[in-house]
């Protein structure tokens, strides 16, 4: 989660608007996965851009809101904006909500004054962001790929893949086997002996991306 205050500036068509800036505060909180939305708005907001307008289905929503994006997944906007998101939206009127990658923004006007404006401000969005059918957004973000990631670019010599591959958990093996690093072939391996019987049984290529872990250092050291 992302909490701060900031600036915007306003671009109107409004000799009386344009140029000016607009105090902010922002929540941004990251989801597990992708938006089919990079956009909400009131109508009543100058338009920042204007991409795709989705509608969501419910007419006096789409009277008062403009959601802004992209169709992609297998979900649609009315999936991800059901009747209780909707009508969370619908209590404020000073909400900008901007949606990249995995991250969902709320911007609103006025920046934070008091510890209170931030605990309520995070209440607001996180009861908001929870309110997305979990068949959408799933409620948590599996981080062990992550960590097995970080491990295996630690590896600087063979003397590392090996211990690496000898102190695998049972859960480790399984990730690493279902993973797109070139030690996935290695996943059930633990003896150095077998490391090397695999290393000879792997096709030409895929011996080649092993090597390049070691090869990596020796470029980045000039050795």
């Amino acid at each position: 989660m992302t909490i701060a205050n900031g600036f915007t500036y306003i671009q109107a068509a409004t000799t009386s608007l344009k140029g000016m800036t607009c105090k902010v505060s922002i929540v941004a909180i990251e989801l597990a996965t992708m938006l089919p939305i990079m956009e909400i708005q009131p109508r009543s907001f100058p338009l920042r851009s204007r991409i795709a307008d989705l509608p969501t289905g419910d007419p006096l929503f789409d009277e008062k809101y403009l959601v802004m994006g992209a169709l992609i997944g297998i979900h649609s906007v009315a999936d991800v904006l059901t009747a209780d998101v909707r009508r969370r939206i619908s209590a404020r009127d000073d909400w900008f909500f901007v949606i990249g990658e995995y991250l969902f923004g709320c911007i609103t006007k006025g920046g934070f004054k008091t510890v209170d404006d931030v605990k309520a401000g995070i209440a607001a969005v996180t009861g908001l962001v929870g309110a997305f059918p979990s068949t959408v957004v799933p409620a948590s973000v599996d981080r062990s790929v992550d960590d097995l990631v970080t491990r295996i670019d630690k590896i600087n010599t063979v003397e590392d893949a090996l211990a690496l591959l000898e102190s695998l958990t049972p859960d480790d093996r399984e990730r690493l086997a279902k993973s797109d690093t070139p030690l996935a072939a290695f996943a059930d391996v633990r003896t150095p002996d077998e490391a090397m019987e695999r290393l000879q049984s792997l096709p030409v290529d895929k011996r080649i991306q092993v090597l390049a872990l070691f090869q990596r250092v020796e470029d980045q050291t000039g050795n």
